[in-house]
């Protein structure tokens, strides 16, 4: 339940990413593909991380627990973050050459990634912060809250604008 919640949640990403490209009449395959590429790849690699960094979410999947200092272990973790970094790098390295990074799609899809990242990367090494967890619903409850209300204010922020479009502002 928790892989299919971060699906939808990065799906509504790109959709309002996909939203920003057609109202700017955005047609430009390659630049979409960097779009794409960065929301999915920043988003996605801090969850893996998450995922295959905490013992608790290890165990919960299944996987072995591992020490500590494991070469292995850090060497991925380590690429992970370098892959992560290196594809923010490389879309603000695009809109910078391509003088858009004033446009609100950039920095949407920047706070999008980096909020992804700092909630998998930094405030996951503190759960669970319920000091009397029992389960996973419970260790990750602030993961789980950080994500949620940013979905949902990107939701009730589309319903909103639909409906002002669609009906008009109240008169009364």
């Amino acid at each position: 339940a928790t892989l299919y919640g971060s699906y939808h949640v990065v799906g509504q990403h790109w959709g309002f990413v996909s939203l920003y490209n057609a109202r700017n009449g955005m047609r430009d395959r390659g630049l979409i593909t960097v779009d794409q590429l960065t929301l999915y790849v920043g988003s996605w690699v801090p969850y893996v991380y998450f995922v295959v960094s905490h013992p608790r979410a290890r165990a919960l999947i299944g996987l072995p627990a591992v020490s500590e200092g494991s070469l292995l272990r850090r060497g991925l973790l380590w690429s992970l973050m370098a892959v992560w970094v290196a594809t923010l790098v490389r879309f603000a390295w695009v809109h910078v050459r391509r003088r858009s990074f004033g446009e609100p799609k950039v920095a949407y899809l920047l706070i999008t990634v980096l909020l992804h990242g700092a909630i998998y990367f930094g405030v996951a090494r503190f759960e669970p912060v319920y000091g009397s967890s029992n389960g996973p619903d419970q260790d990750f409850l602030l993961i789980s809250i950080l994500v949620v209300i940013f979905h949902n204010v990107q939701y009730l922020g589309l319903v909103w604008f639909h409906n002002r479009n669609r009906y008009g502002e109240s008169t009364g």
